[in-house]
């Protein structure tokens, strides 16, 4: 007899084992299926890193374009901290199912929608909306899936998931765009989303009688207030400013440039895959604040090389250093906050960090807006690089000895 654990053995001491790795009554399969559909569904959310370009070629500008995309930043800190509130009451999977449906109707919304400026901020602000549902749902319910030695390594397999989305979306999304244009774009992005939300709708039939109890502390006060923290916490901003701004306007930059947006987002997506298994136990030894602070730099050098440089090879190793870069800071700093805290304030410590990533990732494009009615997209984002790479330098040399410093003797 197979032990798929994909069946609840009930009353039946003979029954086989669940299959190890994974609590009763998830299985492989159904692991599986979650990171199926949880590449699809972020395929479907990563090729709005088109937005610039194909609503550029719609006729909207691109100031207007980067005061949309930051709008997410509302319904990001609105649903960021509360949703796990809906979470520990009626389970991720509902949370899942919110989140992806909200995902594909925002998505399509930029097709469905008449034309005018209005209609890109209720798109995004729904975007924004589904993200904060959909992200911490994902997590909590593969970590629900999860037991065993090999819990940590599995997990790590499936967020690979999430930016391993950047592989599909942005490439599918610059091919489709430069074969038929503009028209259409987004209804046929979404299909990966519509696939996505039917795998996760399976999910929640098989699983809606399984009940999963998470407390929930109100303890984002009591973090803040914690000198240990402020490091890792307020260390988010820099990675978080860069990467928001990759996935928002990099496509306009090398669209400019003439250069292949697939090429970038491929070599991207591969070396940051590569360096979840790689770099971040390369790094393990070296001391926290300068792993990161060498990452942020790095992140910094290779939009540096894209305003700078040109040709193919330039686009990959740009793209393949941000990739490596990127797979560092931010499970070394998600990591460093949850470790610092108690356990029963890491959920409130994780939500905390993530929420603040995604705010000033959503900050970025609103930085970008604001600045393009004064430059072009080229100047804009060397010299927002260095500014960036200048302060995380400052922060991460100068912040933590005046922590030190201040801190009780023990």
């Amino acid at each position: 007899m197979g032990a798929s654990g994909e069946e609840e053995t009930r009353g039946n001491e003979h029954s086989p084992p669940v299959k190890p790795g994974f609590k009763e009554p998830y299985s492989l399969r159904s692991f599986l299926i979650l990171m199926t559909a949880t590449l699809l569904i972020f395929s479907m959310t990563t090729s709005q890193s088109l937005l610039p370009v194909v609503l550029g070629a719609r006729g909207f500008s691109e100031s207007l374009i980067g005061y949309a995309m930051s709008i997410t930043i509302v319904p990001v800190l609105l649903f960021g901290l509360v949703c796990g509130l809906f979470i520990s009451r009626h389970g991720p999977l509902n949370g899942i199912m919110i989140g992806s449906i909200l995902a594909v109707c925002a998505h399509i919304s930029f097709d469905l929608l008449p034309q005018r400026e209005v209609s890109l901020f209720i798109s995004r602000f729904l975007h924004g909306t589904a993200m904060g549902f959909l992200l911490p749902a994902i997590i909590t319910m593969a970590k629900a899936m999860l037991t065993g030695p090999r819990q940590t390594i599995n997990f790590g397999i499936f967020t690979s998931t999430i930016p391993g989305a950047s592989i599909l979306g942005p490439p599918l999304g610059d091919f489709y765009f430069r074969t038929f244009g503009a028209r259409g774009y987004f209804l046929v992005t979404a299909i990966p989303g519509v696939i996505s939300v039917a795998l996760f709708w399976y999910l929640r039939h098989k699983y809606s009688r399984v009940e999963i109890k998470h407390n929930v502390v109100f303890g984002y006060f009591k973090i803040l207030k914690r000198r240990e923290i402020f490091i890792p916490l307020y260390g988010m901003i820099f990675p978080a400013l860069l990467w928001g701004y990759v996935l928002s306007f990099v496509s306009l930059a090398l669209d400019k440039k003439g250069l292949i947006i697939g090429v970038f987002f491929a070599a991207t997506t591969v070396a940051l895959i590569a360096g979840r298994f790689i770099m971040v136990k390369a790094v393990s030894s070296v001391p926290k604040e300068r792993a990161v602070l060498g990452a942020v730099l790095a992140m910094s050098i290779s939009l540096i090389l894209i305003a700078s440089l040109d040709g193919t090879g330039i686009t990959i190793l740009a793209g393949a250093l941000l990739g490596l870069s990127y797979s560092i800071v931010y499970p070394i700093l998600s990591m460093w906050v949850a470790n610092d805290v108690s356990e029963v304030l890491k959920p409130q410590a994780i939500a905390l960090a993530n929420t603040l990533f995604n705010t000033f990732m959503y900050v970025a494009p609103l930085i970008c807006g604001y600045f393009l009615a004064f430059t072009d997209i080229i100047t804009f984002q060397l010299y927002f690089a260095l500014v960036v790479a200048l302060l995380a330098i400052v922060f991460f040399v100068f912040f933590p000895v005046v922590i030190n410093r201040s801190a009780p003797q023990r």
